[in-house]
């Protein structure tokens, strides 16, 4: 009985092997390219339901709202100001009017390059007002594995507002 591995053996270990190393090395760099993309888009829709919880506070505190179009974004009015949420380019800024024309606080701006902002007014009649908030974040990935990180509120006018969670 000869001790050792045929020619044979050794050839099919190392190209086993070497399968093993291709698929372990596409592994390896679709995590380290996915990874960074996802943090990014859970931070930025973390940065997000910072401005809604903001927004929350300003619904509560209104009288009326109204959805701007261009650029869009919704305008709350209050006893004697107005507050205005606008998204463009990657942000939500929020700016603050009072009576006479003067601005109030100072800006509010969150961050989110990859997120999108979809307001809704909803008129419920001699129950007031609602207003409907979605929040969406796409992460900067290839499409195979991506997925938007999505959340809806509803925030009543006066009250305290109903959240409702993602998908």
């Amino acid at each position: 009985m000869r001790k050792g591995f045929t020619l044979l053996e050794l050839l099919l270990a190392v190209v086993i092997m070497g399968i093993a190393g291709t698929i372990s090395v596409g592994v390896l760099a679709t995590v380290m390219r996915d990874i960074p993309a996802e943090k990014t888009a859970i931070e930025e829709h973390a940065t997000l339901g910072a401005m809604v919880r903001q927004m929350r506070k300003d619904v509560a505190a209104s009288a009326d709202a109204a959805v701007l179009t261009d650029p869009p974004g919704i305008v709350l009015t209050t006893g004697g100001a107005k507050v205005r949420y606008v998204g463009r380019d990657g942000q939500v800024e929020r700016t603050e009017e009072v009576a006479g024309g003067s601005a109030g606080a100072k800006p509010m701006i969150w961050l989110a390059p990859h997120g999108v902002v979809h307001w809704s007014v909803r008129r419920l009649g001699d129950r007031g007002i609602a207003v409907e908030v979605r929040t969406e974040v796409t992460p900067a990935m290839p499409p195979r594995g991506r997925r938007t990180l999505t959340n809806a509120h509803l925030l009543v006018l006066g009250g305290s507002g109903r959240t409702g969670g993602g998908r």
